[in-house]
């Protein structure tokens, strides 16, 4: 093998895992119900907007299918997690004050944040503990 059939190796191998790396960030938005705020959405708005540019350059200049399809994988990634990122952040926005989210994507695992305060507040001034 060549230098060049070693680097388009590496290139597919590493690109390719890319792609599996941001399933943990979709997970985290996805499960986040106050809109995610430690994640910046222009940050993946311009990784897609990016990934998009390396598509487009891919099929009109260079004709390279691999390439293509790699970088439309991790555009189609930075989508997700852009558009997820937009839909919690509207339905906090929609939700008001509380912050109760009305566009619950995920079940209820365990008690809200403000229902915890509330509960450990009242044991407090009852003078009860855990």
């Amino acid at each position: 093998m060549t230098l060049a059939d070693y680097s388009i190796a590496a290139f597919a191998l590493l690109n390719g895992g890319r792609v599996l790396a941001y399933v943990p960030q979709i997970v985290s938005v996805y499960r986040c119900q106050n809109g995610a705020p430690a994640v910046s959405a222009m940050t993946w708005f311009m990784f897609a907007a990016a990934n998009l540019a390396t598509v487009c350059y891919a099929l009109t200049v260079s004709s390279d299918l691999v390439v293509a399809g790699i970088f439309g994988l991790n555009t189609l990634c930075c989508v997700v997690i852009t558009a997820l990122l937009a839909l919690r952040r509207m339905s906090v926005r929609r939700a008001g004050p509380d912050r109760s989210v009305l566009f619950d994507l995920t079940p209820r695992r365990h008690a809200a944040p403000g229902r915890v305060r509330r509960m450990a507040s009242r044991r407090i001034a009852s003078g009860t503990r855990d």
